[in-house]
């Protein structure tokens, strides 16, 4: 097994992933709701999502 530096399970294809070792996880969670007519509806996940980036950049993965 080896580290991976790519985080994001969305950028792994199976080979890369099977062959990754990783020892934490970061769940992002943002709801879907209406923000008005000048915001997305995914507003909270994408929020969340960065977050969980700049996280996973922080700690030692």
């Amino acid at each position: 097994m080896s580290k991976v530096n790519e985080f994001r399970l969305e950028k792994l294809n199976r080979h890369r992933f099977e062959a990754s070792y990783f020892n934490k996880a970061i769940l992002v969670i943002g709801a879907t709701e209406n923000h008005g007519y000048h915001l997305p509806m995914g507003m909270d996940t994408y929020a969340a999502y960065a977050i969980a980036e700049r996280t996973a950049d922080a700690v030692s993965l």
